[in-house]
């Protein structure tokens, strides 16, 4: 009876506050990703335990940098999908707001994490009597989100725990082009963004080759945005709704076998750190 007259008062705060309703209404959740995520989450795990080195899981340690690309995508799919609510709902991109919501949910815990490592570092050099190299560059480039470029041109951070966190780094400078580049995209008709996307990804293309030419050591390709850029425009592309009109005629199960089949022809290509035109695929 309760039930019934809540659902016929015109009163009610649905009805009532049209802002509220709207915001229920542009809530949503991929359960999916869920998966995708443990998924990807899985991959790095192995790939970087140091321990899990038998042959059983030789494989996946080898390739386990898959998930990495795996979650640049799905970050680059979700926030394509969260822009475009809001542009959707107020007609534009707030660039501000977008960088005070990421900066809140990121920075706080990596701040600490990173004063944490810093520790670490000091007392370990204190006790054992040995500097590491290049540190103060180092501790400059985690505070600054440019680790991965310190990476790229003297390797990965020799700090200890920290040689992964160039992923921050890598998708800090994503963060900060990526509502200018949509809050344009959502305004351009779909053959300017078309080419706008291909005028980049043939740019990044030849930036690469000119690395794999000079035989740049890895992980200078690896760490990079503009040399490895593909997961990120992959997932721009899937949430601009690039191929929904294929996915929706394509079974699921039949596009996880070519998502499997062509992750392993990745395999087939040579790891990521043997710098050869095979990094060009």
């Amino acid at each position: 009876m309760g039930t019934e007259s809540h659902m016929e008062d015109p009163n009610n705060i649905t009805h009532k506050n049209p802002e509220a309703n709207h915001r229920e209404k542009s809530k949503f959740y991929y359960p999916e990703l869920d998966g995708l995520r443990f998924i990807a989450f899985l991959l790095v795990f192995i790939h970087h335990a140091p321990v899990l080195n038998f042959s059983a899981l030789r494989f996946i340690k080898d390739f386990g940098w898959i998930g990495v690309d795996l979650f640049f995508a799905l970050s680059a799919f979700l926030f394509v999908k969260i822009l475009a609510k809001e542009f959707e709902k107020t007609g534009t991109i707030s660039i501000s707001k977008f960088y005070i919501r990421r900066g809140l949910r990121i920075w706080p815990i990596y701040v600490l994490f990173c004063l944490f490592l810093v520790v670490v570092a000091v007392t370990r050099q204190v006790s054992v009597g040995v500097s590491l190299p290049f540190f103060p560059w180092r501790v400059l480039g985690l505070f600054t989100f440019t680790d991965n470029i310190f990476s790229a041109f003297k390797g990965y951070n020799p700090i200890p725990f920290s040689g992964q966190l160039w992923t921050i780094s890598y998708e800090e400078q994503f963060y900060l082009v990526i509502p200018i580049m949509l809050r344009y995209l959502f305004k351009s008709r779909g053959s300017r963004v078309v080419l706008l996307l291909s005028a980049l990804a043939v740019l990044f293309f030849i930036i690469r080759s000119v690395l794999i030419y000079q035989k740049t050591p890895h992980p200078a390709i690896w760490v990079l945005p503009m040399t490895h850029f593909e997961s990120i425009l992959l997932g721009i592309v899937v949430g601009l709704g690039g191929y929904e009109k294929l996915l929706s005629k394509v079974p699921a199960f039949l596009v996880l076998m070519v998502g499997l089949f062509a992750g392993w022809c990745m395999t087939l290509l040579g790891n990521v750190d043997s710098i050869n035109w095979s990094l060009m695929v």
